[in-house]
């Protein structure tokens, strides 16, 4: 087989590769820290989880222009610690708590969003800890007697208090405003699946959620600059993910039909190999084969003579006798040997030779005769086989 250079495999290797990094590069990375979609040991799927088998109606907010309509509303807002930037505008974020909702801040102390509220915190100088919190007596909060945090950080004392510990300082702070409450834990860790199943962490969510009369809502547009809305930039603008989303699925199938359009019309994207043949080829499709060809050239007498003296060298040669052996006395040794039937069928296809070296010889029966020699040199080669 001619020898085909390997380069075009290559190119059609590159290129299927440079695909498959383009889409790759364009999909969303992980789940962010805090996502209510994250099952990972920093995510809040376990609360947002719980929420819905308690029977509270809960949804994420994904984008900010969809802050829900009306009032009796609660908002959690989980930030990442390193997430400096947001979504929102402060005005109308404060515009929508003032017409009585209620927004519950998760973050550490520094986030930017927090001073927009007039919180603020500060670093107690211990890390993981496990805190005796001073008894309350609304629903919920009288559930909670210690708190498992992942840090020391408390409420600066600007803020109303609303779960202190036992030396007096905020672990929870809120503030009023307008018809509506403003809440901070500066602690975020405390809701996720790490931590809400710790303690009494659990008690510290349900009791936000008791507040609402519509529903609770997980923000994920805080943590845009991780994840977010991947569809769409900072500035709203769309992304080349977002424009390809819709088709991505056709360009898929797209890609793949043309693969296997290829692999149907036999282009192998390999070098030659041999393949195992599937249906074992017969004596007779060789036969008819090379009787068409020595018909073009007319030589039948002359195929005949090779294929008799064929037949007769490998006979003679499977029962042990000479080759120039006479044909009653070859007959008499397959008799003897192989069997009566078999020497019948070999008495007749010499009778059949001999009349046809005498006659005109055409196609049909040049095939005959051709499968009769076939038919009893297969017979004496498996009575050999046999012995």
């Amino acid at each position: 087989m001619r020898k085909r250079h390997p380069w075009g495999l290559i190119l059609f290797m590159i290129a299927i590769l440079s695909l498959v990094a383009l889409l790759l590069s364009l999909m969303p990375a992980d789940l962010p820290a805090y996502s209510s979609e994250s099952t990972k040991n920093n995510g809040t799927k376990a609360l947002y989880l719980l929420l819905e088998m308690r029977g509270v109606t809960v949804d994420r907010l994904t984008t900010h222009s969809s802050l829900p309509s009306g009032k009796g509303h609660v908002l959690f807002i989980v930030a990442p610690e390193d997430a400096q930037k947001y979504r929102y505008e402060i005005d109308e974020l404060k515009s929508w708590t003032e017409k009585g909702n209620t927004l519950v801040l998760w973050a550490f102390p520094g986030h930017p969003l927090l001073g927009e509220f007039g919180f603020s915190g500060y670093f107690r100088g211990t890390d993981e800890e496990k805190v005796q919190v001073k008894a309350r007596s609304e629903k919920w909060l009288e559930e909670i007697k210690t708190l498992s945090l992942s840090s020391g950080h408390r409420v600066s004392e600007e803020a109303e208090p609303l779960l202190m510990d036992q030396s007096g300082d905020i672990l929870i702070g809120k503030m009023q405003l307008g018809k509506g409450k403003v809440f901070y834990v500066p602690d975020p860790n405390l809701i996720t699946n790490a931590y809400i199943n710790q303690e009494d962490n659990v008690a510290v969510p349900l009791y936000f959620a008791s507040l609402a009369e519509e529903g609770v809502w997980f923000d994920e547009t805080i943590l845009f600059p991780y994840r977010s809305d991947f569809r769409v930039t900072m500035d709203g603008k769309p992304t080349l993910w977002g424009l390809l989303a819709p088709a991505k699925f056709a360009l898929l199938e797209t890609l793949l039909l043309v693969v296997f359009w290829l692999y149907f019309k036999g282009k192998r994207f390999a070098a030659p190999r041999w393949e195992n043949v599937a249906q074992v080829r017969n004596a007779d499709e060789y036969v008819v084969a090379m009787a068409g060809l020595y018909r073009a050239a007319d030589l039948k007498h002359e195929v005949l003579e090779i294929q008799e003296e064929t037949f007769r060298r490998k006979t003679s040669s499977m029962l042990g006798l000479s080759s120039d052996i006479s044909e009653e006395q070859l007959v008499g040794v397959i008799k003897e040997t192989v069997g009566e039937n078999t020497a019948l069928k070999a008495k007749e296809l010499f009778q059949a030779l001999q009349e046809a070296r005498r006659t005109s010889l055409g196609s049909k029966k040049l095939i005959r005769l051709s499968q009769q020699m076939e038919e009893v040199r297969e017979e004496i080669e498996r009575w050999k086989m046999k012995r």
